[in-house]
């Protein structure tokens, strides 16, 4: 069978079976024309909006650098700069910058005003590096600031923001701190780091979840470990319950200069002290020569508390027997003692001493001292920043009998910083 088609030039009949191509509508110039300029005015708009968005976020977080003037308020002070990397005495009114460095002596103090109104305090031995501080180029709303606290104790007072721009952040070698308004307190030492809310609230980061800290509340940082939020304050006292036995404690012994020795004998027992049972100390002395004697134990603190705000101060004691009256002939020997051992302002020793005492038919001057009832036990609480003059750096804590002939106890002490 054969096929033929048409000649060259020839146009196929409309019966021939050849399939003919449609004729296909165009569309107007004025059509294509409005297409081109609704997508040209889309993208216009886009383009309008997205240069406003980017603008706008620019004015909001666009920074400088700001700076920090530095206050010595006690001691010798180093600054290292970030520049030079020279270490050298810092000077009041000093200004600080990004990266800049600052090393406080032992026994010194100082402080760091911040451009937003807010302070760092440093104290005894300790060592920060200025991370960030950056405030707004158009406006004060928008904050950044960052430290770095390698050692020791800072105080971080920190001002109210203007807007929600604003960013603090404490890190330390355990751990960050993201802190809103409020005092905060941070301690670094070899082992862990504390962070604790005087007022202000504040997120906690290291291993595992980040811990909420309140007003009131502490967090411990440890290299693998993060506390729970726990009650502020810091116990300056080891083994005050003696559960250790005698671990973390010096035995004390006093005797009068130029007599003969009658020493005192100390041991732990165990007591029911309001229905619940307690290890106790007991110091006990029998002196037929009435020669003056303490029998005690001592704990060295060696602890800077210019920071804190209490030093609540607490104990059970109990005073069987005693053979001088009241506080003995000049008023300082009870046959149970507390003693504190500080330094205050002025660099000055003193001893701080509360006494207690069943007894004084004769009279004898009792400062310091307070009468409880013989054979039971009473439970003693103070704060010693509320004596005169102030503890700056606490030296010793004893606990002792002191007198001629005693029977008496200690249990339960304790010694917490806020």
């Amino acid at each position: 069978m054969r096929t033929s088609f048409p000649s060259l030039g020839e146009l196929p009949d409309s019966d021939s079976g050849m399939v003919e191509t449609p004729d296909y509508p165009r569309r107007s110039p004025q059509t294509a024309a409005w297409i081109v300029l609704s997508i040209a005015f889309g993208i216009f708009w886009t383009l309008l909006i997205g240069a406003f968005i980017g603008a706008r976020h620019y004015y909001d977080t666009a920074s400088v650098a700001g700076t920090g003037t530095l206050t010595r308020e006690e001691g010798i002070v180093l600054f290292r700069d970030t520049v030079s990397s020279n270490l050298m005495n810092a000077t009041d009114d000093l200004s600080l910058r990004e990266g800049d460095e600052l090393l406080v002596g032992q026994g010194a103090k100082a402080s760091l005003l911040l451009f937003d109104g807010s302070r760092v305090r440093l104290y005894s031995g300790s060592e920060l590096r200025i991370d960030e501080l950056r405030k707004g180029r158009f406006h004060n709303g928008f904050s950044r600031l960052g430290f770095t606290i390698t050692k020791g104790m800072a105080r971080l007072e920190i001002a109210e923001p203007t807007t929600d721009s604003y960013q603090f952040v404490a890190t330390t070698p355990h751990g960050q701190a993201l802190l809103t308004s409020g005092s905060y307190g941070v301690l670094v030492t070899d082992s862990y780091t504390r962070v604790s809310s005087r007022s202000g609230y504040g997120q906690v980061m290291g291993k595992g979840k980040p811990i909420d800290v309140h007003t009131g509340e502490k967090v411990l940082l440890s290299p693998g470990q993060l506390s729970s939020a726990l009650p502020e304050g810091d116990p300056l006292i080891v083994n005050g319950d003696f559960l250790q036995g005698f671990a973390d404690w010096r035995t004390l012994d006093v005797n009068e200069t130029g007599r003969d020795t009658e020493p005192g004998q100390r041991m732990l027992v165990t007591e029911q002290i309001d229905g619940r049972e307690a290890i106790a100390f007991r110091a006990e002395r029998v002196s037929r020569k009435a020669t003056h004697n303490e029998t005690g134990l001592l704990q060295v603190i060696d602890r800077d508390v210019s920071d804190y705000q209490k030093l609540l101060i607490n104990a059970d004691v109990r005073v069987d027997e005693q053979s001088l009256s009241g506080g003995g002939y000049m008023g300082y020997e009870y046959p149970m003692m507390i003693r504190v051992r500080y330094r205050d302002e002025q660099g000055t020793q003193v001893d701080w001493s509360h006494g207690f005492f069943h007894k004084n038919p004769e009279e004898r001057p009792t400062p310091n001292g307070q009468s409880v009832s013989q054979g039971r036990w009473t439970h003693y609480d103070g704060d010693l920043m509320e004596i005169e003059p102030r503890p700056v750096h606490l030296i010793s804590v004893e606990i002792l009998g002191a007198g001629h002939s005693f029977l008496s106890y200690a249990a339960n002490l304790s010694l917490v910083g806020k």
